[in-house]
Formats: C-alpha cells, structure tokens, sequence
C-alpha cells in the first residue's frame, strides 16, 4: 500500500511537466499524425482517471470500496506508465 502512495507522490509531481510538454508536441504535430494525438489523449485521461481513483480512496469509508480504489489506483496507473512509455517509443 506505502508502494502505490509512493507512486502518486511521484506521478503527481511529474504529472505538470509531462503534460505542459506533450501540449507543447500537440501544438507541433501534423494534423494527418492521429496516433501522436489519440496516445496524448489517452494519457490525460488516464492521468484523469488516476486523479479520481485516489480522489475516491480518499473519501471511501466502506472497507470493501477502499480495496476496490486501491486496485483501480494501481490498475490505473499501470495504464498510465505504458502510455508514457509508447509515448518515449514515438519519441516524445
């Protein structure tokens, strides 16, 4: 468990350098380049849905939804790291 809130440390840390510089790509790629641009929207949203899992785990007082908001926390930030990987293999 101290593992995951580790990682969100890290993430949310990350998260306005990442995301100033993929809109900065964005801006910069061709509009026929729709791969660069569908893997940069999935990346905000998977950061999205990773901001709301811990949003919910920390408002979930029922012992059975804190166990469901700590997988989808991991879940969802699994997701995350491998976009931001494909992203590194595009070159961004």
């Amino acid at each position: 468990m101290e593992e995951i809130f580790n990682d969100i440390t890290n993430i949310e840390k990350k998260d306005a350098n990442i995301f100033q510089y993929l809109l900065e790509k964005i801006t910069k790629t061709k509009p026929e380049d729709t791969d660069t641009i569908e893997l940069i929207k999935n990346l905000k949203n998977a950061q999205n849905e990773f901001e709301t899992a811990v949003n919910n785990y920390e408002f979930a007082n029922d012992p059975e939804l804190v166990d469901y908001y700590t997988y989808n926390i991991k879940a969802t930030q699994t997701r995350y790291q491998y976009l931001l990987k494909k992203a590194k293999e595009k070159g961004l």
